[in-house]
Protein backbone atom coordinates (compact mmCIF):
# COMPACT_ATOMS: atom_id res chain seq x y z
CA UNK A 1 0.00 0.00 0.00
CA UNK A 2 1.24 3.76 -1.15
CA UNK A 3 -0.23 6.73 0.92
CA UNK A 4 0.69 10.26 -0.48
CA UNK A 5 -0.39 13.54 1.36
CA UNK A 6 0.29 16.62 2.93
CA UNK A 7 0.66 17.50 6.29
CA UNK A 8 -3.20 18.59 6.44
CA UNK A 9 -4.76 15.19 7.04
CA UNK A 10 -2.61 12.34 9.22
CA UNK A 11 -1.01 10.31 6.54
CA UNK A 12 1.87 8.95 8.37
CA UNK A 13 -0.83 8.11 11.31
CA UNK A 14 -2.96 6.08 8.70
CA UNK A 15 0.29 4.05 7.42
CA UNK A 16 1.18 3.22 10.73
CA UNK A 17 -1.47 1.79 11.45
CA UNK A 18 -2.01 -0.59 8.27
CA UNK A 19 1.70 -1.19 8.94
CA UNK A 20 1.61 -2.34 12.68
CA UNK A 21 -2.34 -3.55 13.03
CA UNK A 22 -3.20 -5.23 9.44
CA UNK A 23 0.68 -6.36 9.18
CA UNK A 24 0.56 -4.95 5.32
CA UNK A 25 3.84 -3.16 3.44
CA UNK A 26 3.29 -0.14 3.93
CA UNK A 27 4.84 3.50 2.41
CA UNK A 28 3.78 6.98 3.20
CA UNK A 29 5.09 10.22 1.48
CA UNK A 30 4.30 13.38 2.94
CA UNK A 31 5.14 16.83 1.29
CA UNK A 32 7.86 18.72 2.77
CA UNK A 33 9.24 15.63 4.76
CA UNK A 34 9.70 12.90 2.04
CA UNK A 35 9.14 9.36 2.35
CA UNK A 36 8.55 8.93 6.22
CA UNK A 37 7.56 5.41 6.63
CA UNK A 38 9.36 2.44 4.43
CA UNK A 39 7.71 -0.99 4.54
CA UNK A 40 6.58 -1.93 1.18
CA UNK A 41 7.24 -4.76 -1.04
CA UNK A 42 6.69 -2.09 -3.99
CA UNK A 43 9.67 -3.13 -6.61
CA UNK A 44 13.20 -2.94 -6.51
CA UNK A 45 12.91 0.42 -6.25
CA UNK A 46 15.20 2.90 -3.73
CA UNK A 47 13.25 5.39 -1.88
CA UNK A 48 15.87 8.06 -2.17
CA UNK A 49 14.87 11.35 -1.05
CA UNK A 50 12.46 13.62 -3.63
CA UNK A 51 11.52 17.09 -3.77
CA UNK A 52 8.01 16.97 -4.81
CA UNK A 53 5.01 14.41 -4.49
CA UNK A 54 4.98 13.96 -8.25
CA UNK A 55 8.92 12.74 -8.23
CA UNK A 56 8.26 10.25 -5.88
CA UNK A 57 5.47 8.65 -7.48
CA UNK A 58 7.21 8.99 -11.13
CA UNK A 59 10.53 7.13 -9.23
CA UNK A 60 8.78 4.35 -7.96
CA UNK A 61 8.47 0.64 -9.88
CA UNK A 62 6.71 -2.23 -9.47
CA UNK A 63 8.81 -4.59 -11.21
CA UNK A 64 8.46 -7.35 -8.31
CA UNK A 65 5.21 -7.80 -8.40
CA UNK A 66 3.06 -10.10 -10.76
CA UNK A 67 0.58 -8.97 -13.47
CA UNK A 68 -2.56 -10.38 -11.35
CA UNK A 69 -1.30 -7.74 -7.92
CA UNK A 70 -3.48 -4.91 -7.36
CA UNK A 71 -1.29 -2.56 -5.57
CA UNK A 72 -3.65 0.66 -3.28
CA UNK A 73 -2.94 3.74 -2.80
CA UNK A 74 -4.30 6.16 -0.73
CA UNK A 75 -3.83 10.16 -2.06
CA UNK A 76 -5.15 13.38 0.10
CA UNK A 77 -3.49 17.19 -1.08
CA UNK A 78 -5.29 19.92 -0.35
CA UNK A 79 -4.23 20.86 -3.62
CA UNK A 80 -6.57 19.00 -6.07
CA UNK A 81 -4.10 19.62 -8.96
CA UNK A 82 -1.91 18.46 -7.23
CA UNK A 83 -3.43 14.74 -6.26
CA UNK A 84 -4.40 14.22 -9.70
CA UNK A 85 -0.83 14.54 -11.37
CA UNK A 86 0.24 12.06 -8.70
CA UNK A 87 -2.97 9.96 -9.69
CA UNK A 88 -1.81 9.74 -13.16
CA UNK A 89 1.56 9.15 -12.68
CA UNK A 90 0.98 5.97 -10.42
CA UNK A 91 -1.34 4.92 -13.00
CA UNK A 92 1.06 5.08 -15.83
CA UNK A 93 3.08 3.07 -13.35
CA UNK A 94 0.72 0.05 -13.07
CA UNK A 95 -2.56 0.50 -14.90
CA UNK A 96 -4.76 -1.47 -12.82
CA UNK A 97 -3.64 0.26 -9.30
CA UNK A 98 -6.29 1.07 -6.97
CA UNK A 99 -6.52 4.42 -5.95
CA UNK A 100 -8.99 6.05 -2.95
CA UNK A 101 -8.59 9.48 -3.67
CA UNK A 102 -9.83 11.87 -0.83
CA UNK A 103 -10.28 15.55 -0.53
CA UNK A 104 -12.90 18.14 0.50
CA UNK A 105 -15.26 17.18 -1.80
CA UNK A 106 -16.78 13.79 -2.61
CA UNK A 107 -17.54 13.26 -6.64
CA UNK A 108 -19.05 10.37 -8.25
CA UNK A 109 -16.42 7.61 -9.38
CA UNK A 110 -16.27 7.01 -12.86
CA UNK A 111 -16.59 3.35 -13.50
CA UNK A 112 -14.12 3.18 -15.98
CA UNK A 113 -11.27 4.41 -13.37
CA UNK A 114 -9.75 2.09 -10.86
CA UNK A 115 -10.28 5.08 -8.48
CA UNK A 116 -12.93 5.86 -6.04
CA UNK A 117 -13.15 9.72 -4.76
CA UNK A 118 -14.37 10.37 -0.89
CA UNK A 119 -14.48 13.67 1.14
CA UNK A 120 -13.09 13.61 4.19
CA UNK A 121 -16.17 14.20 6.43
CA UNK A 122 -17.33 10.68 4.50
CA UNK A 123 -14.39 9.19 4.78
CA UNK A 124 -14.47 9.98 8.86
CA UNK A 125 -17.68 8.83 8.73
CA UNK A 126 -18.07 5.83 6.95
CA UNK A 127 -14.77 4.69 7.93
CA UNK A 128 -11.66 3.68 5.82
CA UNK A 129 -12.01 0.09 5.58
CA UNK A 130 -15.43 0.57 3.74
CA UNK A 131 -14.40 3.09 1.34
CA UNK A 132 -11.75 0.30 -0.14
CA UNK A 133 -14.00 -2.37 0.09
CA UNK A 134 -16.27 -0.13 -2.08
CA UNK A 135 -13.30 0.25 -3.93
CA UNK A 136 -13.22 -3.55 -4.37
CA UNK A 137 -16.52 -3.63 -5.49
CA UNK A 138 -16.34 -0.54 -8.03
CA UNK A 139 -14.38 -2.94 -9.83
CA UNK A 140 -16.06 -5.79 -9.64
CA UNK A 141 -19.30 -3.40 -11.21
CA UNK A 142 -17.21 -2.14 -14.08
CA UNK A 143 -16.60 -6.47 -14.85
CA UNK A 144 -19.72 -7.28 -14.49
CA UNK A 145 -21.24 -4.42 -17.06
CA UNK A 146 -18.75 -5.01 -19.83
CA UNK A 147 -19.31 -8.78 -19.64
CA UNK A 148 -23.06 -7.87 -20.19
CA UNK A 149 -22.55 -5.12 -22.25
CA UNK A 150 -23.34 -6.58 -25.42
CA UNK A 151 -26.21 -8.55 -24.38
CA UNK A 152 -29.61 -7.45 -25.86
CA UNK A 153 -31.53 -9.45 -23.20
CA UNK A 154 -30.60 -10.51 -20.08
CA UNK A 155 -32.40 -13.41 -17.72
CA UNK A 156 -32.01 -12.59 -13.97
CA UNK A 157 -32.66 -15.97 -12.95
CA UNK A 158 -33.98 -16.96 -8.86
CA UNK A 159 -34.31 -20.09 -7.16
CA UNK A 160 -37.75 -21.79 -7.69
CA UNK A 161 -39.77 -20.31 -5.00
CA UNK A 162 -38.02 -16.71 -4.64
CA UNK A 163 -37.52 -15.04 -1.19
CA UNK A 164 -36.91 -11.36 -0.39
CA UNK A 165 -33.20 -11.68 -0.39
CA UNK A 166 -33.29 -12.98 -3.91
CA UNK A 167 -36.05 -10.26 -5.17
CA UNK A 168 -34.17 -7.16 -3.83
CA UNK A 169 -31.03 -8.40 -5.05
CA UNK A 170 -32.67 -9.08 -9.04
CA UNK A 171 -33.84 -5.63 -8.44
CA UNK A 172 -30.86 -4.36 -7.47
CA UNK A 173 -28.82 -5.89 -10.25
CA UNK A 174 -30.83 -4.42 -13.10
CA UNK A 175 -30.66 -1.10 -11.56
CA UNK A 176 -26.99 -1.50 -11.46
CA UNK A 177 -27.18 -3.13 -14.72
CA UNK A 178 -29.26 -0.20 -15.90
CA UNK A 179 -31.48 -2.17 -17.41
CA UNK A 180 -35.27 -2.34 -17.73
CA UNK A 181 -37.59 -5.32 -17.44
CA UNK A 182 -37.59 -5.59 -21.18
CA UNK A 183 -34.13 -5.70 -21.33
CA UNK A 184 -33.45 -7.98 -18.07
CA UNK A 185 -36.57 -9.90 -16.76
CA UNK A 186 -36.77 -11.34 -13.62
CA UNK A 187 -37.35 -15.08 -14.07
CA UNK A 188 -37.93 -18.70 -11.88
CA UNK A 189 -38.99 -22.17 -12.88
CA UNK A 190 -41.13 -21.89 -10.08
CA UNK A 191 -44.03 -19.50 -8.42
CA UNK A 192 -43.69 -16.95 -4.82
CA UNK A 193 -46.01 -18.82 -3.04
CA UNK A 194 -44.85 -17.15 0.85
CA UNK A 195 -47.42 -14.85 1.51
CA UNK A 196 -44.94 -12.08 2.52
CA UNK A 197 -42.81 -12.38 -0.45
CA UNK A 198 -46.53 -12.14 -2.48
CA UNK A 199 -47.24 -9.27 -0.52
CA UNK A 200 -43.54 -7.40 -1.01
CA UNK A 201 -43.64 -8.79 -4.89
CA UNK A 202 -47.22 -6.93 -5.10
CA UNK A 203 -46.61 -3.67 -2.87
CA UNK A 204 -43.53 -2.96 -4.40
CA UNK A 205 -44.59 -3.50 -8.37
CA UNK A 206 -41.45 -6.34 -9.09
CA UNK A 207 -43.13 -8.53 -11.81
CA UNK A 208 -40.90 -12.52 -12.04
CA UNK A 209 -41.61 -14.24 -15.15
CA UNK A 210 -42.52 -17.82 -14.74
CA UNK A 211 -40.62 -20.12 -17.49
CA UNK A 212 -39.48 -23.36 -18.77
CA UNK A 213 -35.91 -24.74 -20.08
CA UNK A 214 -37.03 -24.10 -23.45
CA UNK A 215 -37.21 -20.85 -22.85
CA UNK A 216 -33.60 -19.83 -22.55
CA UNK A 217 -32.81 -19.95 -25.94
CA UNK A 218 -34.31 -16.97 -26.24
CA UNK A 219 -31.72 -14.66 -23.76
CA UNK A 220 -28.59 -13.67 -25.01
CA UNK A 221 -27.08 -14.21 -21.32
CA UNK A 222 -28.48 -15.67 -17.93
CA UNK A 223 -27.59 -14.28 -14.73
CA UNK A 224 -28.16 -16.64 -11.59
CA UNK A 225 -28.50 -14.29 -8.77
CA UNK A 226 -29.19 -15.76 -4.97
CA UNK A 227 -29.08 -19.16 -6.12
CA UNK A 228 -26.09 -21.09 -7.96
CA UNK A 229 -26.29 -24.27 -10.54
CA UNK A 230 -26.89 -27.47 -8.00
CA UNK A 231 -30.23 -25.48 -7.29
CA UNK A 232 -31.30 -26.67 -10.46
CA UNK A 233 -30.39 -30.35 -10.55
CA UNK A 234 -32.41 -32.12 -13.39
CA UNK A 235 -32.39 -29.49 -15.71
CA UNK A 236 -29.98 -27.95 -18.39
CA UNK A 237 -30.13 -24.04 -17.88
CA UNK A 238 -26.44 -22.29 -18.53
CA UNK A 239 -25.42 -19.37 -16.29
CA UNK A 240 -23.31 -17.02 -17.90
CA UNK A 241 -23.11 -15.05 -14.61
CA UNK A 242 -23.80 -16.87 -10.84
CA UNK A 243 -23.67 -13.67 -7.96
CA UNK A 244 -24.45 -15.85 -4.97
CA UNK A 245 -23.57 -16.00 -0.92
CA UNK A 246 -24.78 -19.57 -0.02
CA UNK A 247 -22.23 -22.23 0.54
CA UNK A 248 -20.66 -22.87 -2.55
CA UNK A 249 -20.91 -26.13 -4.23
CA UNK A 250 -18.83 -27.29 -7.21
CA UNK A 251 -20.17 -26.06 -10.90
CA UNK A 252 -21.11 -28.92 -13.50
CA UNK A 253 -18.37 -28.98 -16.60
CA UNK A 254 -20.61 -27.75 -18.68
CA UNK A 255 -20.82 -25.08 -16.73
CA UNK A 256 -18.19 -21.52 -17.42
CA UNK A 257 -19.87 -19.03 -15.73
CA UNK A 258 -17.43 -15.48 -17.68
CA UNK A 259 -18.02 -13.82 -14.54
CA UNK A 260 -18.76 -15.51 -10.39
CA UNK A 261 -19.46 -13.70 -7.30
CA UNK A 262 -19.63 -16.11 -4.54
CA UNK A 263 -19.78 -14.26 -0.92
CA UNK A 264 -20.32 -16.62 1.58
CA UNK A 265 -18.86 -14.09 3.97
CA UNK A 266 -22.61 -12.08 3.43
CA UNK A 267 -25.23 -12.92 5.36
CA UNK A 268 -27.84 -11.59 1.72
CA UNK A 269 -27.19 -11.13 -1.28
CA UNK A 270 -28.85 -7.86 -0.44
CA UNK A 271 -25.96 -6.53 1.24
CA UNK A 272 -23.69 -7.25 -2.19
CA UNK A 273 -25.81 -5.65 -3.91
CA UNK A 274 -26.13 -2.55 -1.98
CA UNK A 275 -22.80 -2.69 -2.13
CA UNK A 276 -22.82 -2.80 -6.07
CA UNK A 277 -25.03 0.50 -6.13
CA UNK A 278 -22.66 2.46 -3.62
CA UNK A 279 -19.25 1.45 -5.86
CA UNK A 280 -21.67 2.57 -8.75
CA UNK A 281 -22.51 6.02 -6.63
CA UNK A 282 -26.14 4.62 -7.35
CA UNK A 283 -28.73 6.20 -4.65
CA UNK A 284 -31.31 3.72 -4.23
CA UNK A 285 -34.77 4.33 -4.65
CA UNK A 286 -37.69 4.31 -1.69
CA UNK A 287 -38.81 1.16 -3.30
CA UNK A 288 -35.34 -0.09 -3.78
CA UNK A 289 -34.08 0.39 -0.52
CA UNK A 290 -37.17 -1.16 1.14
CA UNK A 291 -36.86 -4.08 -0.98
CA UNK A 292 -33.36 -4.44 -0.31
CA UNK A 293 -33.34 -3.56 3.21
CA UNK A 294 -36.40 -6.39 3.54
CA UNK A 295 -33.89 -8.74 1.65
CA UNK A 296 -31.37 -8.33 4.25
CA UNK A 297 -33.81 -8.87 7.69
CA UNK A 298 -35.61 -12.09 6.14
CA UNK A 299 -32.51 -13.62 5.29
CA UNK A 300 -30.48 -12.55 8.37
CA UNK A 301 -34.05 -13.34 10.71
CA UNK A 302 -33.06 -9.54 11.66
CA UNK A 303 -29.79 -9.83 11.93
CA UNK A 304 -30.18 -12.61 14.79
CA UNK A 305 -27.84 -15.12 12.69
CA UNK A 306 -24.01 -14.76 11.75
CA UNK A 307 -23.73 -11.70 9.95
CA UNK A 308 -20.38 -9.69 8.75
CA UNK A 309 -20.04 -6.02 9.15
CA UNK A 310 -21.02 -5.36 5.46
CA UNK A 311 -24.75 -6.73 6.42
CA UNK A 312 -24.84 -4.05 9.36
CA UNK A 313 -23.15 -1.49 6.84
CA UNK A 314 -25.73 -1.88 4.49
CA UNK A 315 -28.69 -1.96 6.97
CA UNK A 316 -27.53 1.08 8.58
CA UNK A 317 -27.46 2.71 5.01
CA UNK A 318 -30.63 1.97 3.95
CA UNK A 319 -32.62 2.50 6.95
CA UNK A 320 -33.06 6.16 6.50
CA UNK A 321 -34.29 5.49 2.88
CA UNK A 322 -36.77 2.97 3.44
CA UNK A 323 -40.72 3.45 3.55
CA UNK A 324 -41.39 2.25 7.01
CA UNK A 325 -45.24 1.32 6.26
CA UNK A 326 -44.77 -0.54 3.33
CA UNK A 327 -42.54 -2.71 5.24
CA UNK A 328 -44.99 -2.99 7.70
CA UNK A 329 -47.65 -3.85 5.45
CA UNK A 330 -45.30 -6.65 3.93
CA UNK A 331 -44.34 -8.01 7.16
CA UNK A 332 -48.31 -8.28 7.81
CA UNK A 333 -49.80 -9.69 4.63
CA UNK A 334 -53.75 -9.35 4.20
CA UNK A 335 -55.61 -12.76 5.23
CA UNK A 336 -58.19 -13.16 2.29
CA UNK A 337 -61.41 -14.06 3.67
CA UNK A 338 -61.76 -17.82 1.57
CA UNK A 339 -58.66 -18.30 3.66
CA UNK A 340 -59.72 -17.23 7.42
CA UNK A 341 -63.14 -19.73 6.56
CA UNK A 342 -60.65 -22.56 5.21
CA UNK A 343 -58.43 -21.90 9.03
CA UNK A 344 -61.67 -22.11 10.79
CA UNK A 345 -62.31 -25.42 9.17
CA UNK A 346 -58.93 -26.69 9.92
CA UNK A 347 -58.89 -26.12 13.22
CA UNK A 348 -61.29 -28.53 13.82
CA UNK A 349 -58.49 -31.12 12.85
CA UNK A 350 -55.75 -29.63 14.57
CA UNK A 351 -53.25 -32.11 15.94
CA UNK A 352 -50.84 -31.56 18.10
CA UNK A 353 -49.01 -34.09 19.38
CA UNK A 354 -45.55 -34.23 21.38
CA UNK A 355 -44.47 -30.57 20.13
CA UNK A 356 -45.65 -31.21 16.82
CA UNK A 357 -48.78 -29.83 15.45
CA UNK A 358 -50.08 -30.19 11.94
CA UNK A 359 -52.80 -28.20 10.22
CA UNK A 360 -54.18 -29.39 7.16
CA UNK A 361 -56.60 -26.88 5.31
CA UNK A 362 -59.65 -28.04 3.12
CA UNK A 363 -60.32 -26.20 0.14
CA UNK A 364 -56.94 -24.64 -0.78
CA UNK A 365 -57.85 -21.78 -3.36
CA UNK A 366 -53.79 -20.56 -3.40
CA UNK A 367 -50.83 -22.13 -2.47
CA UNK A 368 -49.25 -18.99 -0.27
CA UNK A 369 -52.02 -20.27 2.20
CA UNK A 370 -50.78 -23.49 3.60
CA UNK A 371 -46.73 -21.61 4.60
CA UNK A 372 -49.20 -19.19 6.28
CA UNK A 373 -51.00 -22.30 8.12
CA UNK A 374 -47.24 -23.44 8.80
CA UNK A 375 -46.50 -20.10 10.74
CA UNK A 376 -49.68 -19.83 12.41
CA UNK A 377 -49.36 -23.67 13.66
CA UNK A 378 -45.71 -22.90 15.42
CA UNK A 379 -48.16 -20.06 17.48
CA UNK A 380 -50.21 -22.91 19.43
CA UNK A 381 -48.44 -23.54 22.66
CA UNK A 382 -45.91 -26.35 23.28
CA UNK A 383 -45.48 -26.29 19.77
CA UNK A 384 -41.71 -26.71 18.58
CA UNK A 385 -42.74 -28.00 15.14
CA UNK A 386 -45.19 -27.07 12.68
CA UNK A 387 -46.79 -28.22 9.17
CA UNK A 388 -49.13 -26.47 6.89
CA UNK A 389 -51.09 -29.27 4.17
CA UNK A 390 -53.33 -29.48 1.81
CA UNK A 391 -53.97 -30.48 -1.89
CA UNK A 392 -53.36 -27.80 -4.45
CA UNK A 393 -54.23 -28.43 -8.13
CA UNK A 394 -53.64 -32.31 -7.82
CA UNK A 395 -50.10 -31.97 -5.71
CA UNK A 396 -49.77 -32.61 -1.65
CA UNK A 397 -48.25 -29.57 -0.29
CA UNK A 398 -46.28 -29.15 3.13
CA UNK A 399 -44.95 -26.39 4.23
CA UNK A 400 -42.82 -27.17 7.58
CA UNK A 401 -41.32 -24.72 10.30
CA UNK A 402 -39.74 -25.35 13.66
CA UNK A 403 -38.36 -23.12 16.24
CA UNK A 404 -34.70 -22.94 15.26
CA UNK A 405 -32.80 -24.42 17.94
CA UNK A 406 -33.93 -27.92 16.74
CA UNK A 407 -33.16 -30.34 13.87
CA UNK A 408 -32.68 -29.20 10.56
CA UNK A 409 -35.80 -29.15 8.81
CA UNK A 410 -35.07 -29.25 5.51
CA UNK A 411 -33.05 -32.31 5.87
CA UNK A 412 -36.23 -33.98 7.93
CA UNK A 413 -38.16 -33.16 4.81
CA UNK A 414 -35.77 -34.75 2.53
CA UNK A 415 -35.52 -37.83 4.31
CA UNK A 416 -39.48 -38.16 5.03
CA UNK A 417 -40.40 -36.75 1.27
CA UNK A 418 -37.97 -36.82 -1.20
CA UNK A 419 -38.50 -40.30 -2.51
CA UNK A 420 -41.85 -39.34 -3.53
CA UNK A 421 -41.76 -35.82 -4.72
CA UNK A 422 -39.81 -32.80 -4.30
CA UNK A 423 -38.34 -31.83 -0.89
CA UNK A 424 -36.45 -29.59 1.34
CA UNK A 425 -35.43 -26.26 2.66
CA UNK A 426 -33.13 -24.41 5.56
CA UNK A 427 -33.29 -25.22 8.92
CA UNK A 428 -35.79 -23.56 9.98
CA UNK A 429 -38.31 -23.82 7.19
CA UNK A 430 -38.53 -26.11 4.40
CA UNK A 431 -41.59 -27.44 1.74
CA UNK A 432 -42.55 -30.34 -0.21
CA UNK A 433 -44.58 -31.40 -2.49
CA UNK A 434 -45.94 -34.84 -4.01
CA UNK A 435 -48.32 -36.14 -6.45
CA UNK A 436 -52.20 -36.63 -5.08
CA UNK A 437 -51.76 -39.94 -7.08
CA UNK A 438 -48.09 -41.17 -5.65
CA UNK A 439 -49.22 -39.78 -1.86
CA UNK A 440 -52.76 -41.82 -1.91
CA UNK A 441 -50.52 -44.96 -3.71
CA UNK A 442 -48.12 -44.55 -0.80
CA UNK A 443 -50.63 -43.81 2.15
CA UNK A 444 -53.52 -45.29 0.80
CA UNK A 445 -57.55 -44.25 -0.17
CA UNK A 446 -58.64 -41.14 1.69
CA UNK A 447 -54.91 -40.35 3.42
CA UNK A 448 -55.29 -36.40 1.77
CA UNK A 449 -58.80 -36.22 3.65
CA UNK A 450 -59.05 -33.29 6.51
CA UNK A 451 -59.10 -35.70 9.57
CA UNK A 452 -56.65 -38.45 8.27
CA UNK A 453 -54.61 -35.95 6.51
CA UNK A 454 -52.47 -34.38 9.93
CA UNK A 455 -53.02 -37.29 11.79
CA UNK A 456 -50.47 -38.89 9.44
CA UNK A 457 -48.08 -35.89 8.90
CA UNK A 458 -48.03 -36.14 12.51
CA UNK A 459 -47.27 -39.54 12.94
CA UNK A 460 -44.33 -39.17 10.11
CA UNK A 461 -42.85 -36.48 11.76
CA UNK A 462 -43.14 -37.85 15.16
CA UNK A 463 -41.59 -41.11 14.25
CA UNK A 464 -38.80 -39.28 12.22
CA UNK A 465 -37.56 -37.33 15.11
CA UNK A 466 -37.47 -40.05 17.47
CA UNK A 467 -34.80 -42.02 14.90
CA UNK A 468 -32.73 -38.96 14.54
CA UNK A 469 -32.75 -38.44 18.14
CA UNK A 470 -31.97 -42.14 18.94
CA UNK A 471 -28.79 -41.51 16.23
CA UNK A 472 -27.53 -38.55 17.93
CA UNK A 473 -27.83 -40.28 21.47
CA UNK A 474 -25.77 -43.04 20.33
CA UNK A 475 -23.24 -40.51 18.29
CA UNK A 476 -22.61 -38.69 21.27
CA UNK A 477 -22.41 -41.65 23.59
CA UNK A 478 -19.83 -43.72 21.40
CA UNK A 479 -17.33 -40.34 20.72
CA UNK A 480 -14.83 -39.19 23.14
CA UNK A 481 -15.26 -35.08 23.11
CA UNK A 482 -11.84 -33.90 23.34
CA UNK A 483 -11.62 -30.00 24.31
CA UNK A 484 -14.90 -29.34 22.20
CA UNK A 485 -16.82 -26.06 22.48
CA UNK A 486 -20.35 -26.40 21.77
CA UNK A 487 -21.71 -25.28 17.94
CA UNK A 488 -24.95 -25.57 19.09
CA UNK A 489 -25.92 -21.98 19.82
CA UNK A 490 -24.58 -20.00 17.26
Amino acid sequence: MLIFGDPSWPAESLGKFFSDENEQPVSVWVDGRGWVLNKSAVGRTKFVSTDTALSAAESLRFDDLEASQEPVAIIGFADSEISQRVVEALRSKRSNIKILQVGSKGTRSALSQTKRSVAWKDLLSAGLDQELQLLSLQDRVRDLRSFLKDAEEVAILLQDDPDPDGLAGALALRKVLGRNSQTAPIVSFGKITRPENVSMAKLLDIEVRQVVEADFDSFDKVVMIDCQPSFFRGRKVRADVVIDHHPSVPFPESCTPGFTEMREDLGSISTLMTGYLRAASITPSERLATALLYGIKSDTLMLNREVSELDLSAFVYLYPLTNGNTLRRIERPELPLAYLSSLGRALKTLSSVGGVTVLALPNVEREEWIPQAADFALQVEHSHWAVGCGVFEGKVVLSGRNCGYVQHCGDLFKKLFNQMGCAGGHRTMAKAIISQKEWTRSYGKGSTSARKLPELVSRLLQEALEGMNTVSASLSESTPVKGSVSRGFR
